[in-house]
């Protein structure tokens, strides 16, 4: 079975309540340890409940699994964007094409005022509206540019930039940043027994 990365929920945790569960399906991915937690149907469905997305009941069908780790990808990619990478095409064609897929009544207020729901269906259909429901509201909030990836190549954890000035490059900057910087240290000055040139 594979391992479930811990979602980060404490008071620490910068993120707002809105993105944690979209960080979370971001993340079903484990680079180190190349783990999955959506290698299946099943475990997509057994996700999609306990983040509250579907019932436990919800049928999800091998297609839906196939999109679901589709998507997690294209999302994936675009976060990559605000990190510094490229903009994918591909990875903007396919999550623009599920959004077609998404369903939208118009419902009138008690004012007499229109507004658009959407309709929100069973299984990985309804998982995925939430999920983009969410990514939209951050775009206008202003917060979509502050979803990205992981700088330390073996990590590409999604994590939130809370910075100021929206600088933030690792997801854990001692964890990740200090991978890199010791890298770093250890290529200006490597390691040697041979002390005879110093003195």
């Amino acid at each position: 079975m594979p391992r479930r990365r811990k979602t980060r929920t404490s008071k620490s945790d910068p993120t707002p309540e809105g993105l944690r569960t979209v960080l979370a399906f971001l993340n079903t991915q484990d680079l180190r340890s190349e783990s999955d937690e959506l290698d299946s149907a099943a475990a997509l469905g057994a996700w999609l409940a306990r983040h509250s997305l579907a019932a436990a009941d919800a049928k999800v069908s091998e297609d839906d699994w196939k999109e679901a780790r589709a998507v997690r990808a294209a999302l994936r990619s675009l976060l990559y964007a605000h990190s510094g990478g490229a903009v994918d095409a591909k990875a903007v064609k396919l999550v623009n094409r599920t959004v077609d897929e998404l369903r939208y009544r118009v419902r009138f207020d008690r004012d007499g005022a229109p507004h658009a729901d959407l309709v929100v269906e069973s299984g990985w259909r309804g998982g995925r509206t939430r999920i983009l429901e969410a990514l939209v509201r951050a775009q206008s909030d202003d917060r979509w540019s502050r979803l990205k990836l992981c700088g330390e190549a073996s990590c590409r954890l999604a994590f939130y930039d809370a910075s100021n000035n929206r600088s933030a490059k690792w997801c854990r900057a001692r964890r990740c940043g200090g991978r890199l910087y010791s890298l770093a240290y250890r290529k200006r000055y490597p390691k040697t027994d041979d002390w005879s040139g110093y003195f």
